[in-house]
């Protein structure tokens, strides 16, 4: 089940209302059970999968807290092992027989064969991970304590605004809020609804869209002049943006609805003048977690020589972070790529900035925030090709656009016109806008009751008339 989807408009309403008429010590099994059936909707089988590693990680969350020293350590370690191998044979088992087969047979070492798993991973299999080594890393750490009742441990788990894409919050965050009595009341309401909505708006109405002519220009690359292939880049960039932080505007609403507060996962990325600031404001739970449980504790394993740590550790964290997206080695080349700039900006930071604060103006900040938005988008190239092959294509491409032949009629598609493209234009500006001017606003109660229902009315219009509904999962949904 996805948030765009009629089960949804069907299901949210009726798990909220049923969530709010039981008793507060029900509430848990309720949100359990509408869990486990929103996760079934989409895969039926897979929920014992998840459920198996949750009664797994329960359990050794409190084998942990229970050991001490070395004992303690195994534990965690043999844990990690168990859910990243999990992880690693649904999603990663073929890539790495296949490469490891390439490379023995490069070398002349004969030909082995692998066996090939015709396996789909499971929806929500990735986040899941990562929730689970987090939640067990803070008890070995002694953040926490480890939770004691398994209902609320897996309610916590299943929680399905956060299910599927996340966001990923601290265990003890989100395990605290199942204990709290969580009474209607209508600033709830009201910020609920305006996030849903908002959410929903950049989903369906900007990012499926904006998705007919990416999809379409990165089918048939070779038919699409060079502009054709630039738009499609710069447009992914849109798509992704309003697809994923719609998806979490509406994870953040729904929870919240409920009285539950996840944490916000974006924050103007697209004003970020350099990159090291793009991301803390772009997936930020993921972002926080890569910090904490891959950076960290990297930098601390080899802090004797703190420039060759910070290094190793920045280029280690984003080319992991390029992996844990998909098996592809286009995927570890933006990762990779991510990295790089990162140690760019981190070995010339003093420089840059000395240079900033003397001539510091509105264009060299113009100038900042284009040069973070370009490389995004190249970046993204790679992020959204299926192969390398493909992504060079479209840089060879780009490379050598010529804008001098260029005519308007070049960037239309057979079924789109102009029109499309000026409304999915206009409508990208408008939001930008609107979040640049809401800011942390846009989930605090507004002082005026009749500003919550224009909003709220106006968004619902736009997104009845010019919405494209129930036709694309959410881009996060394959990771």
């Amino acid at each position: 089940m996805t948030f765009n989807s009629y089960e949804f408009l069907l299901f949210f309403p009726l798990v909220t209302l049923i969530y709010f008429l039981i008793p507060h010590r029900f509430r848990w099994i309720h949100l359990l059970l509408s869990s486990c059936i929103f996760y079934m909707v989409a895969m039926p089988s897979y929920i014992f999968l998840l459920l198996f590693l949750i009664i797994f990680n329960f359990g050794a969350g409190i084998a942990i807290e229970r050991s001490k020293n070395r004992k303690k350590r195994l534990i965690f370690i043999l844990s990690i092992c168990l859910n990243l191998g999990v992880l690693f044979l649904f999603k990663y088992f073929n890539f790495f027989t296949k490469n490891v087969h390439d490379l023995i047979c490069i070398v002349g070492l004969g030909s082995i064969s692998f066996p090939v798993l015709h396996l789909i991973l499971p929806l929500a299999l990735s986040f899941q991970t990562l929730s689970s080594i987090s939640y067990l890393a803070e008890i070995s750490r002694g953040q926490m304590a480890a939770e004691k009742h398994p209902g609320i441990y897996a309610a916590s788990s299943l929680f399905f605004p956060k299910l599927i894409n996340g966001p990923i919050e601290r265990p003890q965050d989100i395990l605290s809020q199942f204990r709290e009595l969580h009474v209607f009341n209508d600033e709830n309401l009201l910020i609920g609804l305006r996030l849903m909505l908002w959410g929903l708006f950049k989903k369906v109405v900007i990012a499926d869209r904006l998705a007919n002519y990416v999809n379409e220009v990165y089918a048939h690359p070779h038919s699409y002049l060079s502009v054709n292939l630039f738009l499609a880049a710069v447009f992914f960039s849109f798509q992704l943006y309003c697809d994923f932080s719609g998806y979490s505007d509406i994870a953040v609403g729904t929870a919240r609805l409920m009285g539950f507060r996840l944490s916000r996962n974006f924050n103007l990325p697209f004003a970020s003048k350099t990159m090291a600031d793009f991301w803390r404001k772009w997936h930020i739970s993921l972002s926080s977690w890569y910090n904490n449980y891959l950076f960290k504790p990297i930098f601390a394993f080899g802090n004797r020589h703190r420039n060759r740590t910070v290094i190793f550790a920045l280029f280690t964290t984003f080319l992991l972070s390029g992996l844990w997206h998909g098996a592809n080695w286009t995927f570890i080349v933006y990762g990779s790529m991510h990295g790089l700039v990162l140690i760019y900006e981190y070995l010339t930071r003093n420089l840059r900035l000395r240079i900033l604060n003397d001539r510091r103006s509105w264009i060299t900040n113009i100038f900042s925030i284009s040069c973070v938005f370009l490389f995004s988008c190249f970046c993204w190239i790679f992020f959204r090709a299926d192969s390398l092959t493909q992504a060079g294509y479209f840089i060879r491409s780009i490379g050598s656009m010529n804008l001098t032949h260029f005519k308007p009629s070049d960037i239309l598609l057979p079924e789109m016109g102009y029109s499309t493209i000026l409304i999915s234009i206009l409508f990208i500006v408008l939001t930008l806008i609107l979040e640049h001017k809401l800011g942390p606003e846009i989930d605090k109660k507004w002082n005026s009751a009749f500003a919550e229902i224009a909003f709220c009315a106006s968004i619902l219009t736009i997104i009845i008339i010019f919405g494209i509904f129930f036709s694309n999962i959410f881009i996060y949904s394959k990771f």
